[in-house]
């Protein structure tokens, strides 16, 4: 494991016991490497510099069901091809923390917008940027919406496995006016899709 800290020596405290400390530097500027074995649970490295705390880091295992979440940058935007709205798909656990392994998640465009592409943190991927599905990378994924028009524009996400957090998601009329923020979506009319984890949001652009 490696961590970056500027200062003297890091400690690393696994779900509560010190399991290694070492100081920084040996190898390379600002970094020590510790050879521990992987345990699930919590994970705080702290760094000490002059024999003080300078700072702390924690990664904690993800547990139980995969969820899926959708952020997104802004409530409106602007009725130009030019502005994009960007969503966020998250994988987690209940408590919110990320999960893996990757997997496939998809996206639908209804309203006037279109999907202008999808993106993941893989440096490796060689999928077209202009796909509506990607696999997650460290439990996210990243899709683009245009606007096409002015009116409410909602997106639909879902993932392989994963359970949405909200209630069960129903189709229903498209909303006619402006919206103040980021919405749930108006009532739906008929069941949601076989593929579990499915998740919306809406922006307004004018």
């Amino acid at each position: 494991m490696e961590v970056y800290a500027e200062a003297d020596e890091v400690a690393l405290v696994l779900n509560g016991r010190e399991v290694a400390r070492g100081p920084v530097g040996e190898t390379l500027p600002n970094l020590v490497v510790f050879d521990i074995t992987h345990q699930p649970g919590t994970l705080t490295a702290t760094a000490y510099r002059e024999g003080a705390e300078a700072g702390r880091w924690s990664l904690e295992s993800p547990s139980g069901e995969v969820r899926l979440g959708i952020e997104v940058d802004r409530a409106t935007i602007t009725a130009d091809p030019a502005d994009l709205a960007y969503v966020t798909l998250r994988l987690t656990d209940p408590h919110g923390v990320l999960t893996g392994p990757n997997r496939a998640a998809t996206v639908s465009v209804a309203g006037p917008g279109e999907l202008a592409g999808m993106c993941s943190g893989d440096p490796r991927t060689r999928r077209r940027f202009d796909a509506d599905s990607w696999e997650t990378w460290d439990g996210r994924a990243l899709a683009v919406v245009r606007p096409t028009g002015a009116g409410t524009i909602e997106l639909v996400g879902t993932a392989e496995g994963a359970r949405r957090p909200g209630r069960p998601s129903r189709r229903g009329r498209r909303p006619t006016g402006p919206s103040d923020g980021w919405g749930r979506g108006e009532p739906r009319d008929h069941p949601q899709p076989d593929v579990r984890g499915a998740e919306r949001c809406t922006t307004t652009a004018s």
